[in-house]
């Protein structure tokens, strides 16, 4: 909804509210929901009207990253327990004996390198 569309829809709840309000509530209780409810109604009817435009052939773009381009970021001990622990399916007892650590310490990679991937990957950090 463009700012446009939004004050036309507050400038409309205005006039119902002026029209129609009884005197029983408080008067801006009673603007605001009809401003509300004008909004929504827009909204609905502009959503309606947008989705009915779709083409529902249309394939969406392949977010695929290959799994090499994936831990690239990583250093070189995460990327080696990240790829074990998914790739070859081991466990971080198998993968501690692999690098020669304890699977305590591979844990400790893997969940690094998941923390990075997941703040490299996130659009709005929640953090």
């Amino acid at each position: 909804m463009t700012k446009e569309e939004l004050h036309s829809c507050q400038i409309v709840g205005l006039f119902h509210a002026i029209r129609k309000h009884n005197g029983k509530t408080k008067f801006t209780s009673y603007l605001y929901n009809c401003v509300k409810w004008e909004c929504l109604t827009h909204l609905k009817k502009h959503m309606t009207l947008e989705h009915s435009l779709i083409d529902t052939n249309i394939e969406a773009p392949s977010t695929e990253i290959p799994f090499s381009e994936l831990i690239a970021g990583l250093s070189e001990i995460e990327q080696d327990v990240v790829t074990q622990y998914f790739v070859e399916q081991k466990t971080f007892k198998e993968i501690g004996d692999n690098i020669g650590k304890s699977h305590e310490t591979a844990r400790k990679h893997y969940n690094r390198a998941m923390d990075r991937l997941k703040r490299h990957f996130t659009v709005f950090p929640y953090k």
